[in-house]
């Protein structure tokens, strides 16, 4: 289980990392149907009290992310949909301050999409059929 840490940037700025195990949910959604997952991720609140707001941040190689959603400041679990299956996806999470400077990014928590069972194939043939009365 990965632990929770937390990094201080220009002296103020206090973000909390994103957790792996019992405090990290990573749960594949019913967008599976559609060909697509989803995973929502939870982390602990900076204990900063002049932040602004929170930025997610992913993508598919480690460090480079190349999809950020901004968060309320508040917010502590985000789903995160339309993600390609079988795909490993990096995750990161910062927040940024009423003077807009920026924390560094929280650990970086590592997640693979499954794949969807095929869809539309016809049902399993019926099994152990056989003789049980002789006229």
């Amino acid at each position: 289980m990965k632990k929770l840490f937390k990094r201080i940037v220009s002296g103020a700025i206090v973000c909390a990392g994103l957790w792996a195990g019992a405090r990290f949910q990573a749960q594949e959604a019913a967008a599976q149907a559609a060909g697509t997952a989803s995973v929502t991720l939870a982390w602990q609140l900076s204990t900063a009290t002049n932040i602004a707001n929170q930025t997610m941040s992913y993508g598919v190689q480690s460090g480079n992310y190349t999809s950020n959603i901004t968060l309320g400041k508040s917010v502590v679990q985000f789903q995160i949909t339309n993600l390609v299956l079988s795909t490993t996806y990096y995750f990161a999470v910062k927040c940024t301050d009423v003077n807009n400077l920026s924390s560094a990014y929280s650990t970086q928590l590592q997640y693979t999409t499954t794949n969807a069972p095929p869809q539309n194939l016809p049902p399993p043939a019926p099994t152990g059929l056989k003789v049980i009365s002789v006229p």
